[in-house]
């Protein structure tokens, strides 16, 4: 977070899908929100039509993705059919099965 720049919520919006590694970019392009009901929930776009970026990162940073990546994927194999595929989130909770970690719980 703090090399991007990025808001806690962009941050825990991301997908695997947003990581270009190939050129070393990653795609901010959601958030999460709080709704009236104080529940959270992610939104496709960003807060301004600027927030819709592609941030270029160094190769270290990159090189962690990839390791963090790998140990997603070993910790889905671990938990099965009960690992959310569809969510397909970096930052996850892992109680909830990869769900998105909520922003309001990275805070903490």
């Amino acid at each position: 977070m703090l090399v991007t720049g990025c808001r806690i919520g962009e941050i825990c919006a991301l997908t695997w899908d947003n990581n270009d590694f190939e050129n070393n970019c990653i795609h901010i392009c959601r958030h999460f929100i709080v709704d009236k009901n104080g529940s959270t929930e992610i939104q496709n776009g960003c807060k301004t039509h600027a927030g819709d970026r592609w941030l270029t990162m160094d190769n270290s940073i990159m090189d962690m993705l990839r390791e963090y990546k790998a140990y997603c994927e070993k910790t889905a194999e671990k938990y099965g059919s009960k690992w959310n595929y569809d969510d397909n989130a970096v930052f996850f909770a892992v109680k909830r099965y990869c769900s998105f970690l909520n922003s309001s719980t990275a805070r903490s």
